[in-house]
């Protein structure tokens, strides 16, 4: 084949594009070939038997931790990840705080013309893992939301009270995997 010629790749495409459809039905049906998915399950029988409830009785506790990450957001007016972690770490869940630099590609660039480099964003993550306890610990829940503040916030839209729902909803969880013990 001879790609130099920008028809000849006109040409094939929807040669090549039918062409790959059809591998991907063929290899979705190779899935329920036993060989092929042997080592792949999914286990539902880890951490959800015992949480599923009709209703949310935790409403009190999620304005509680809203309120609470009002006031600390308030008091420093940065994102509170020492008392994120703190409070996922009451709530018995793993937490860990991570600090990230990445060059985005899409988000500006710096300098002009051959000389722009991505934008560097900079920020932190608080994360918090729940755990299935009858396991060998392999199988979790892991707890994860936005935190926006100014111009995005403004934009975006708030994500505080998501955060507070969060937290009331790692209590609840933790509750109903520590009744089953």
């Amino acid at each position: 084949f001879d790609f130099s010629d920008k028809l000849t790749l006109f040409y094939w495409f929807p040669s090549f594009s039918v062409l790959c459809y059809v591998i991907g039905i063929v290899w979705m049906l190779a899935l329920a070939y036993k060989p092929l998915n042997a080592g792949t399950y999914f286990s539902e029988n880890a951490l959800l038997p015992g949480l599923v409830e009709r209703e949310f009785y935790y409403e009190q506790d999620c304005v509680t931790y809203t309120n609470q990450v009002i006031q600390e957001v308030n008091k420093d007016k940065v994102m509170p990840t020492e008392w994120l972690r703190e409070t996922m770490m009451q709530l018995g869940l793993e937490s860990f705080i991570q600090n990230f630099t990445v060059q985005h590609p899409f988000l500006g660039k710096t300098g002009k013309g051959k000389q722009a480099k991505p934008k560097l964003i900079s920020g932190t993550n608080v994360y918090g893992i729940l755990r299935a306890p009858k396991v060998a610990g392999t199988e979790a829940v892991v707890f994860s939301i936005p935190f926006r503040k100014g111009k995005d916030a403004k934009n975006l839209g708030g994500t505080l009270h998501g955060i507070g729902l969060m937290l009331s909803l790692a209590k609840f969880f933790r509750s109903k995997l520590m009744n089953q013990l």
